[in-house]
């Protein structure tokens, strides 16, 4: 579990330990900052939690007793809210806090479509303070939405995972295998040539590149696939019937922290993990082909499969 034997410091909190506290989180991005930002919270918190934030949220505060939205709009002084796309709840939370005076608080994750983040049917609601976890993503902020107070947070997930990731004792290994981890998300964006499956594309242009990332024989390489928290993993059983000559699995019952510090590789198309793998000391690779954009990730130390693809091909 993610916090245990941890000794990272408390984080300086901007909000009053006498204030009650309104929580809407779907996604796991936002949910894992907010979560951790509010682990030694004293005050009361009134968690509205549905998709994969309803484990993640037991998991770093058993305690808190999870309410409706009408319940912890109306009996809080302020709201926090994630701004992921895969749900309302965050976003119809945001807009009742508004409606009824609270102080907002909205928490980006990611690097990309700030302001599209705050927008439903046509409609903006941007809170009053929105909350970021490092400079790459306060300057796009204070870019693309001008109007909130912009503040960055210590990242305590990102160090929380870290610490773990250095604490695992890697699994003994029986043979010279290379172990690569690929983690997997719900791609949002399409190109041509993606289909209705753009997460199969970047498995695909991984697979018909693995020479781009080592020479080794492909019968000592493993790859592990990791589905998403919001993914049905019955979505990539064709990779285990197609590749019998490399050994896939799929699993998230380990932590993320174990896979990664187990993984000689970890690899994806944009996924936040890539961004801990890389904290962590990992070779990494997003696999977004040629046709895709370019992975939006601001972090130099991800290497681009494409430009390894390149970068073997004669001039």
């Amino acid at each position: 579990m993610i916090g245990d034997n941890r000794q990272i410091q408390p984080i300086d909190l901007p909000v009053a330990p006498d204030q009650i506290v309104g929580v809407a989180c779907h996604d796991a991005g936002a949910t894992n900052l907010i979560a951790h930002w509010l682990r030694d919270f004293q005050g009361q918190v009134l968690p509205v939690l549905d998709g994969p934030a309803r484990s993640i949220w037991h998991q770093l505060r058993p305690n808190d007793q999870p309410v409706d939205l009408e319940t912890a709009v109306f009996g809080c002084n302020v709201m926090i809210t994630g701004t992921g796309w895969q749900s309302d709840l965050e976003h119809n939370a945001r807009t009742r806090a508004v409606e009824m005076g609270r102080q907002t608080i909205g928490v980006v994750d990611h690097w990309t479509n700030y302001r599209a983040r705050f927008q439903r049917n046509h409609i903006t609601i941007l809170p009053d303070e929105i909350w970021v976890a490092d400079s790459y993503a306060r300057e796009i902020a204070e870019n693309c939405l001008p109007e909130p107070r912009i503040r960055q947070l210590e990242n305590a997930y990102l160090a929380t995972v870290v610490e773990e990731i250095h604490a695992t004792v890697a699994k003994p290994r029986s043979d010279q295998s290379t172990r690569l981890l690929y983690v997997l998300e719900p791609i949002r964006s399409s190109w041509p040539g993606a289909g209705d499956t753009p997460e199969h594309a970047c498995i695909q242009f991984l697979m018909d590149n693995l020479g781009a990332i080592t020479d080794r024989d492909f019968s000592d390489l493993r790859i592990l696939l990791r589905p998403h928290p919001s993914e049905d993993a019955a979505k990539y059983d064709q990779w285990e019937e197609k590749y019998g000559n490399i050994r896939l699995d799929r699993t998230r019952e380990t932590s993320l922290s174990f896979q990664i510090a187990n993984a000689d590789f970890v690899a994806g198309a944009e996924s936040y993990a890539l961004v801990l793998a890389v904290a962590a000391g990992k070779p990494t690779i997003s696999t977004l082909p040629p046709a895709a954009h370019r992975c939006r990730l601001p972090h130099k130390e991800i290497m681009h499969l494409r430009d390894l693809v390149d970068a073997r091909e004669p001039k």
